[in-house]
C-alpha cells in the first residue's frame, strides 16, 4: 500500500512542472457565418406556407 502511495505521489510530482506547457494551448478560432442566400420563397417561386409569427424566411449559410 506504501509502495502505491509513493508512486502516486511521484507521479504527481513530476507532472507537475508539465501543467504550463499545457495552460499554454491555443483556444480555437471563433465561429463565423456568412449569409450566402436569403428567400421567402420556394425553388419552384411560390411563397413559403405562413407561420403563426410572422413570414417565413429561408437562410442559407456558410459557417
Amino acid at each position: 500500500m506504501r509502495l502505491i502511495l509513493r508512486l502516486i505521489l511521484m507521479f504527481c510530482l513530476l507532472t507537475l512542472p508539465a501543467a504550463p506547457a499545457f495552460a499554454g494551448q491555443k483556444t480555437p478560432a471563433k465561429a463565423t457565418a456568412k449569409v450566402l442566400a436569403k428567400s421567402g420563397r420556394s425553388w419552384n417561386g411560390t411563397a413559403l406556407p405562413a407561420y403563426p409569427l410572422g413570414t417565413p424566411e429561408v437562410s442559407i449559410l456558410r459557417i
